[in-house]
């Protein structure tokens, strides 16, 4: 079953609107509406699955591919295998892909990862890479070049480096695993991968829920913004999308920020 939800930022701690703002104007906009309780109105959506879907490399957008290509050939070239392609159910702004390898060791599944927002006009592109390992005693290690922004679950470990190119987080992730003597679940094909790349979006989903932090969007909510079916779903864009207009451009900014992998 298919939920929407947005993200209520009079929810995040302070220091995550730090991570999600770009400059100390829209910062200080977070803050007041923030501490002031004000909520505003959804004016986009994400949707969550409880599933993982795979697609083929031939269905991957042309721009997503040109843009994940050379992070998926540096990483087999560092002994990694593809698994597959998940590509984001689109939002109308939002356009997001992953592609999914396995390493060498078979202990850890890999993404790169791309996406592009474009509730501005100028839009962003945001690429990255994440090696993540389920842990026997029921944690999770990642290694990622991804800067920080929402809090994690308790149970994830994630270990940041930002200049780092895809094959040299893989050989970094190899190494803490080895130096905290750490037990990983082993992923040896596509499925398993899934399962794993699952339980993390399941996990994530009940952490920010439960946190109040992505709120799932009321009946009139979804027909207000005129999400009644996946297709329909898929064509949709937020009626602020292009506007230029002054006293709204800190809150695209800041939505825009909001919809970047975390």
């Amino acid at each position: 079953m298919a939920i929407y939800f947005h993200t209520d930022i009079t929810r995040l701690s302070f220091r995550e609107l730090w991570r999600i703002t770009s400059g100390p104007g829209i910062f200080l906009t977070a803050c007041v509406h923030k501490i002031l309780g004000i909520r505003g109105t959804a004016r986009w959506a994400l949707r969550h699955d409880d599933e993982m879907k795979a697609v083929a490399a031939e269905d991957v957008p042309p721009a997503a591919m040109r843009a994940l290509l050379p992070m998926v050939e540096e990483l087999e070239d560092a002994g990694a295998r593809p698994a597959f392609y998940t590509v984001a159910e689109a939002v109308g702004n939002l356009e997001g892909c992953s592609a999914i390898l396995i390493p060498r060791e078979k202990n850890a599944v890999i993404l790169a990862l791309w996406n592009r927002v474009a509730i501005t006009r100028r839009g962003k592109e945001t690429l990255g890479c994440v090696v993540t390992s389920s842990l026997s005693e029921g944690t999770y290690l990642s290694t990622t070049n991804l800067p920080a922004r929402m809090n994690t679950p308790p149970e994830y470990r994630v270990l940041r480096h930002r200049n780092a190119v895809p094959a040299e987080l893989l050989h970094r992730h190899q190494d803490s695993l080895a130096e905290f003597g750490s037990f990983p679940t082993m992923v040896p094909d596509a499925e398993s991968a899934k399962r794993m790349l699952l339980a993390v979006k399941r996990r994530n989903f009940e952490w920010h829920t439960s946190r109040g932090v992505w709120v799932p969007l009321t009946p009139r909510e979804m027909e207000r913004l005129g999400i009644t079916d996946k297709e329909r779903y898929r064509s949709f864009r937020s009626p602020l999308a292009g506007r230029r207009r002054r006293g709204y451009r800190p809150l695209l900014v800041l939505e825009q920020r909001l919809q970047e992998p975390r």
